[in-house]
């Protein structure tokens, strides 16, 4: 058997970020997938006027992560005259990292993802035997965001990798990091991606930071029901919740911030409750309705500024919340 039992899943809140949180963890317990968001490009959101999609820069964050920390890593699709078990197995042996990307709806270790077709999802591979891939996964996307670390059959790992072509990314090793260093820039980035945040800005194409949701709502044809699911589907799945949940995990290891992170979940759970009316206003297709949740966005975008601004004033550096 070839396994790296070093790695370990590690809640975070997108695939990739979770993959690398995982590898980084092995070595540096403070670092997990939440803090590789933050130091790469954080809650820089956006709107495309023009094409009507809300998009944040959790994916691009790793590379940037990668990039900032000199971090060699490979991303390629393996040729069609390769083996795949052959190749993680030579990977493994070798003592790499691998994250193979799989399409969701060939995997069956957690049912949500029977909700979803030809989505993408990147996943560890840490050891394996002539029967079985062991994987680690630091974000299975149920409701409430779960891991999932175990075994999967060799059928089913490499037909889910298939319909991706065979794309991964791997690492030879991980780099000497300061942990203190790290540690302070994590809360520097927070609180600099933050202003980004509350500064807001429009040009003709884009709109960004907290302007960027309010334009997706005012723009929003609740008459539609299609379009008001796929405003649905963007904003739990592109990045706009789950950079709050992110925001809440920092803030977890914060010295002193256990009163802004309980306003701070509050916020997190009206945005939810938002997003739960406007698919029932999308169903049900009254004016009056729609009315109404405007207000509360309009509410809750003011309320979450006032937080954000005081997680903007607080004072300390994230700290180290798991044992070596």
């Amino acid at each position: 058997m070839q396994n790296n039992k070093s790695i370990q899943p590690v809640q975070a809140h997108e695939c990739l970020s979770a993959c690398t949180g995982n590898m980084m963890a092995s070595q540096y317990p403070m670092i997990s997938g939440n803090e590789i968001v933050i130091v790469g490009e954080g809650l820089r959101v956006k709107y495309n006027i023009v094409t009507k999609i809300f998009s944040s820069p959790m994916y691009r964050s790793n590379f940037r992560f990668y990039e900032k920390y000199h971090i060699a890593y490979q991303h390629a699709k393996l040729d069609m005259c390769q083996d795949p078990t052959t190749f993680i197995q030579e990977v493994l042996k070798d003592g790499k990292y691998i994250f193979t990307r799989l399409d969701v709806g060939k995997l069956t270790y957690d049912r949500v993802f029977r909700q979803a077709e030809h989505a993408s999802h990147f996943v560890n591979v840490t050891g394996m035997t002539q029967e079985v891939f062991y994987i680690c996964d630091g974000y299975v996307p149920t409701k409430i965001a779960s891991t999932f670390m175990g075994e999967v059959s060799c059928d089913e790992l490499t037909t889910a990798w298939k319909e991706m072509e065979f794309e991964y990314i791997m690492f030879d090793s991980i780099p000497e990091m300061d942990e203190v260093a790290f540690q302070r820039e994590v809360m520097e980035e927070l609180k600099n991606s933050i202003r980004i945040y509350r500064q807001g800005g429009k040009d003709s194409n884009y709109c960004y930071g907290k302007d960027a949701i309010i334009e997706l709502f005012r723009e929003l044809d609740y008459l539609n029901c299609d379009r008001v699911f796929e405003v649905n589907y963007q904003l739990k799945i592109f990045g706009f919740l789950s950079l709050k949940h992110i925001v809440c995990e920092i803030l977890k290891k914060v010295p002193g911030s256990d009163e802004v992170l309980d306003e701070y979940y509050r916020i997190l759970s009206e945005w939810d409750k938002i997003c739960t009316l406007m698919i029932k206003i999308g169903l049900s297709g009254r004016k009056e309705q729609y009315a109404k949740m405007m207000e509360r966005m309009y509410r809750c975008v003011e309320s979450e500024d006032q937080v954000l601004k005081k997680i903007m004033y607080l004072k300390g550096a994230v700290k180290n919340s798991l044992k070596k």
